[in-house]
């Protein structure tokens, strides 16, 4: 306590222009201690509001991984039917392919043709059995389709996804 016993001698000493400055510094610094409180409390957010935050953003997280889910699912399901789609599309391609080759294969053998033998009566229509000449060389055909199929069989290297 004697410290305030001190103070009038302390103030004494110093001059009109250092006790202007001590007066400003110390309502400044009771200005600084009466306002901190409410500054922070209104920079701060209460904690109940801090945690009503925090549910609404979980909920919202929550929400988002269902959606994200939903939207996975469905991007897997179309790509499958894609898939299934280009693989039935290339199987058709094949068959298709079988047949092209059959028929050069047959039409390379023999050729059976309708034939009016007399034009101008119908009721002696035949047919006849008509042998390949040489210039029908069928065999390079083929072996382009071969070679298509050989492609495609290697492109199609995966099964049917299951549905």
């Amino acid at each position: 306590m004697s410290f305030f016993k001190e103070i009038p001698q302390i103030l004494s000493e110093f001059s009109k222009a250092q006790k202007l400055w001590a007066l400003i510094l110390l309502l400044f610094t009771i200005v600084i201690i009466t306002i901190s409180p409410s500054l922070i409390s209104a920079i701060t957010m209460d904690r109940k509001d801090l945690e009503q935050k925090i549910d609404s953003k979980q909920t919202e997280i929550e929400n988002l991984k269902g959606s994200i889910f939903e939207l996975d699912s469905l991007v897997r399901t179309n790509q499958k039917n894609c898939t299934n789609e280009i693989l039935k599309r290339e199987e058709e391609f094949l068959e298709m392919l079988d047949e092209l080759k059959d028929d050069a294969l047959k039409t390379g053998r023999n050729n059976l043709v309708f034939e009016n033998l007399e034009k101008g009566n119908p009721d002696k229509d035949s047919i006849i059995l008509v042998r390949p000449s040489p210039q029908i060389n069928t065999l390079p055909m083929v072996k382009k389709i071969e070679k298509f199929e050989k492609k495609i069989r290697a492109q199609n290297l995966s099964e049917p996804l299951p549905n």
